[in-house]
């Protein structure tokens, strides 16, 4: 008997873009499911390898959470997207020395 596809996990560039897309959202699988109306499970099997996305279920993810087909190119390329550079400048910040934080805060400032 031929195992099932959802019983064997095969990471993909697909499954790790979607993972990243969803957690740029900052929404656990629950919630994105409920924000987007995409069914849990299958938000789950396609994100863990267990079920290959197919080009009409990416469509509606994109739509619901707002990414274009070039935020999609970025995540499957495994580029760092403008979301995890903000998400990393923000923890730089973090751990910034005081007298550091002053230089930052005057770039920040003049750059609005």
């Amino acid at each position: 008997m031929a195992k099932r596809r959802s019983s064997i996990k095969i990471e993909t560039k697909e499954s790790l873009a979607l993972r990243r897309m969803r957690k740029a959202t900052g929404l656990s699988i629950i919630a994105a499911a409920k924000a987007s109306g995409l069914n849990v499970s299958k938000i789950n099997h396609c994100e863990s390898g267990r079920a290959k996305p197919d080009p009409q279920f990416i469509e509606a993810f994109l739509k619901a959470f707002n990414f274009t087909k070039e935020d999609w190119d970025m995540f499957l390329n495994g580029e760092k997207t403008v979301y995890e550079k903000r998400d990393e400048c923000i923890g730089m910040v973090a751990e910034l020395a005081l007298d550091k934080i002053e230089l930052v805060w005057g770039l920040l400032k003049n750059l609005k």
